[in-house]
């Protein structure tokens, strides 16, 4: 819930996804050549999306068929492999058709990035966010909140995990289990990890999920207030925490991360763990009403609350801003090392940024009287040369540097 607001790849990654398994279950149950059609587009804009990444959502699913296709119309198993087979080279050639023009259009250099680079570069060492294997592991209970504390739910899952030799196999169910815990360990083991790429997963624990909700019946419901303890305490600390945000950050000296949390939006949290702790929902089915209604209060007080903290941190309206101002005045503008063309829209420049990097800054600099550096620094040394403009951007600083400084100190650009 909380990435809903944002504009991300990995969610239109989720909607291939859907539509990939959607093309599974179409092909299962006997619509072959509509199911195949759209497996093949989901790989093929998949991959146009985010590259082959697309492959880790829907290939294991597809690939452990025989295990969730159990019911009585069960495929022909050789028909269904080949049928996959052309599917995916249907995808590939999809995703080829724009790529092969994109890539002889934009030279050896960007050729190399979208065959290569960013798909390689991810799956063997990533560039960025590189995190040891377990860390989805470590973190999903997180994101299962606060569903996974509600004791109710935890006795209906023990109950169905100790009664699965006597229940009949739920197709559906089985092929969500085999599409999350593929995909929680095939991202494992790649380097890179970020929690929003689970979100093509999400689908498939949220189906779980609903299987076990949808099948506790009233007697599974733990009798007493204890089973709202914990949803209820959750609520309190969460708002807690919240609340007290600036004075929590200046007691670890990191002020700067909590200054601007809105610690007003703490009380919606409060207010319902107080109305759970005065009056709890005794029948089973207003439990469940309270623990969703905890879940979207969680989601919409957490954005709340961080909203101005993101406001300012995710906010590159200044800096491209000034880099607007700084074109009509005639600077020609440079960004040391990548560039993913983030202050063109926002300060509607109308004229490119230039790509610079070690050894090219000074040469660049050398026939332009009027330019301009633009670089990402972890910190910036108070002590050191001065930029012309600074923005505190994430957990980083952007800085623009002037020609004369750069030429008085080649290495103000240099990232650390």
């Amino acid at each position: 819930g909380i990435y809903t607001t944002l504009t991300m790849f990995d969610l239109i990654i989720a909607l291939w996804t859907l539509v990939g398994i959607n093309g599974l279950i179409d092909v299962w149950q006997g619509r072959r050549m509509r199911g195949w059609l759209l497996f093949a587009v989901a790989i093929g804009f998949g991959v146009l999306s985010k590259g082959p990444v697309i492959l880790v959502y829907l290939l294991p699913t597809a690939l452990l068929a025989p295990y969730w296709a159990v019911a009585a119309t069960r495929p022909n198993w050789p028909a269904w492999y080949v049928g996959l087979i052309v599917s995916v080279l249907l995808g590939a050639g999809i995703a080829l058709a724009w790529a092969i023009p994109a890539g002889f259009a934009g030279g050896e250099e960007y050729r190399n990035a979208i065959f290569w680079g960013q798909s390689a570069g991810r799956m063997v060492k990533s560039f960025a966010h590189r995190e040891p294997f377990w860390w989805y592991l470590a973190i999903l209970p997180g994101l299962l909140l606060p569903w996974l504390i509600w004791p109710s739910l935890l006795k209906k899952l023990w109950q169905n995990f100790r009664d699965r030799s006597q229940s009949e196999a739920d197709p559906g169910l089985r092929l969500s289990l085999v599409w999350a815990v593929a995909t929680i360990l095939i991202l494992s083991a790649i380097s890179g990890k970020r929690p929003h790429y689970l979100l093509p997963m999400f689908p498939a624990l949220a189906i779980c999920g609903a299987v076990l909700v949808a099948s506790i019946a009233k007697g599974d419901f733990l009798r007493g207030r204890w089973d709202m303890v914990p949803p209820t305490l959750f609520l309190i600390i969460l708002g807690a925490a919240a609340g007290f945000a600036p004075e929590i950050g200046a007691a670890v000296n990191r002020p700067e991360l909590t200054a601007e949390i809105e610690r007003l939006w703490a009380l919606p949290l409060v207010a319902l763990a107080i109305f759970l702790v005065l009056k709890p929902p005794q029948s089973g089915y207003p439990r469940l009403f309270a623990i969703a209604a905890t879940s979207a209060i969680f989601i919409i007080s957490i954005q709340a609350v961080l909203q101005p903290v993101l406001n300012t941190g995710y906010d590159l309206r200044p800096t491209a801003k000034y880099l607007a101002k700084a074109q009509q005045q005639g600077y020609v503008i440079a960004h040391f090392g990548k560039y993913h063309g983030q202050f063109q829209f926002l300060g509607r420049l109308e004229k490119p940024i230039i790509i610079t990097g070690d050894g090219e800054v000074i040469k660049w600099l050398a026939n332009r009287p009027q330019a301009k550096i633009i670089s990402v620094h972890t910190k910036l040394d108070g002590n050191g040369p001065k930029p012309d403009f600074v923005q505190k951007y994430r957990r980083k600083y952007l800085a623009v540097w002037d020609r004369a400084t750069v030429l008085a100190h080649p290495t103000a650009p240099h990232r650390n």
